[in-house]
């Protein structure tokens, strides 16, 4: 147990572990000296302090990285780190407010209001020389950062929730040249600069709870000013229509399991910039058909919906969608030049097609993808619905050079689409699912693939990879999955100077040994 704080809350938790006898040891860890003492009077193990030469280390490997200090600033450097009195989290916050200041006389009035910061509070000085880390964030990164507080202690916080949740509570300016999204990545990487949040990997999902639809949509009327319905934990049975009066709603998620027809009238919301639409009904058959109206929705920015289809807009009553940066989960998605002419500032991209043998490929007109000069994020999912087709896929591929990550799924590449692919000289990010590769051999050509960093190929018939390590110089990472064909991993894979990790899930033994 980390960071508990006071003797109530071990009270609270500690009857809920069993005593077995088998000898299990719990380790608890906190800043009161009374909370340990009364957890285990016997023997609290008290961590020791940095050293003054150690918290000078940690100081200027905060601030400067790999490089040295300057003369100037390393006397000024060691009298604060010597004020955070050898405690390493203040040390890192005071190094993330130092890391923006490169000016003696900068340095100096941080060191006297650290100093002064420790003086008031003997018994609690990080939380004074956290307070100094607050204290200096500009006013536009305030609001970020107090806002943060709305998410549970210790809860992992998705970082693109975040920052959609920022832009509708309208804290990020009015970017110029950059987008909304670009500006508020900027803010968050400032945070975590100034150590004052901490990056994660992974959320937590809260289990979806079901609710009385009458029951909310009198409490949501209620609240007619409301810019932010976070509702996903919540599952609607049907469509809460006292949304509709909630016109300055600029961010709305839910959980919704009622008709296949959405509502027209979402179109009065005018003002929203993100919706997020889940469904609990796991099914190829059941598709969430979105109004026409849509398309009158022209501040929208991202557009989330699960197993939804999207018609065409209507080119007499409908708007150019030039906010639009995110438009994800649709079904069926026809690319043709008139239906993307209308979200032309799009940045990511997911679409899902069901098919059977009776699927024609051509009006999809999946070559116009090129004509998405801002697309960073392409995920195109193909799911047969009859599994005795012959899975007649397109091959009419054509992507913009502008894209970063790519992950397709089912779709049977080729070698010769392989190259198309591999002209990509912005891709990083390249995951191949679900024998999206077809064909027993992969010679990669030169010049191909030059920045990607991730790779990874999952259910594929491969049987012979031939690269070298030319052929990657940027990969950090490669996963194969489920690749029960696949003999060897090309032995030049491991001279790529740039490789970190190398993954292997239920592949054949010849591959795993050369691990």
């Amino acid at each position: 147990m980390d960071d508990v704080w006071d003797t109530k809350a071990w009270d609270d938790i500690r009857r809920f572990f069993p005593d077995d006898n088998n000898g299990s040891r719990i380790i608890l860890t906190t800043r009161q000296s009374e909370v340990a003492i009364y957890a285990n009077s016997n023997s609290p193990h008290n961590m020791s302090l940095l050293s003054p030469n150690a918290s000078w280390e940690l100081l200027t490997k905060t601030v400067f990285g790999q490089e040295e200090c300057p003369l100037g600033l390393e006397k000024i450097g060691r009298e604060i780190a010597q004020n955070c009195k050898g405690l390493p989290l203040a040390i890192v916050v005071i190094g993330g407010l130092l890391s923006k200041e490169s000016k003696e006389k900068d340095w100096e009035q941080i060191a006297e209001d650290v100093n002064s910061a420790v003086a008031r509070n003997v018994g609690d000085q990080f939380m004074e020389i956290l307070s100094l880390s607050y204290d200096s964030l500009p006013h536009h990164l305030r609001a970020c950062f107090l806002y943060i507080a709305v998410f549970p202690e210790d809860h992992e916080i998705i970082v693109s929730q975040l920052i959609k949740l920022w832009i509708a509570e309208g804290f990020i300016k009015p970017p110029t040249p950059k987008s909304f999204e670009e500006v508020a990545e900027g803010y968050l990487k400032d945070l975590i600069g100034r150590s004052l949040i901490q990056t994660g990997t992974f959320a937590l999902f809260p289990k979806v709870e079901t609710l009385n639809v009458d029951h909310s949509t009198s409490h949501i009327v209620s609240c007619r000013l409301l810019n932010i319905l976070d509702a996903l934990t919540v599952m609607f049975h049907g469509f809460p229509r006292g949304i509709f009066e909630l016109v300055h709603l600029r961010y709305l998620a839910f959980t919704y399991s009622g008709e296949r027809k959405f509502p027209a009238s979402i179109y009065k919301l005018q003002n929203l910039q993100t919706l997020i639409i889940h469904q609990m009904i796991v099914s190829p058959h059941y598709i969430l058909h979105l109004p026409s109206s849509i398309w009158k929705m022209p501040k929208l920015r991202h557009l989330l919906v699960k197993r939804s289809f999207l018609p065409h807009p209507v080119p007499t009553d409908s708007a150019i969608m030039e906010n639009l940066q995110t438009l994800s989960q649709v079904t069926n998605f026809k690319c043709s030049k008139e239906v993307l002419m209308f979200i032309p500032n799009v940045k990511k991209l997911g679409i899902s097609y069901y098919y059977d043998s009776s699927t024609d490929w051509s009006s999809y007109e999946f070559h116009n993808f090129v004509y998405l000069h801002h697309l960073q994020t392409l995920k195109c999912l193909f799911i047969a619905t009859d599994f005795l087709c012959s899975r007649p896929l397109p091959v009419n591929l054509a992507f913009p050079q502008s894209l970063k990550e790519l992950t397709l799924s089912g779709f049977q590449f080729s070698q010769e689409n392989m190259t198309v692919v591999g002209s990509l000289h912005n891709l990083e990010v390249l995951k191949l699912k679900d024998c999206a590769f077809e064909g027993s051999v992969w010679e990669p050509k030169e010049g191909e693939f030059t920045r990607l960093s991730f790779l990874l190929i999952e259910l594929t018939s491969l049987e012979h990879w031939r690269a070298n390590s030319t052929h990657f110089p940027q990969l950090r990472h490669l996963r194969l999955r489920y690749c029960f064909m696949l003999a060897t991993i090309p032995s030049e894979i491991g001279d790529i100077q740039a490789l970190e990790l190398l993954e292997l899930h239920e592949c054949t033994p010849s591959a795993c040994q050369q691990c």
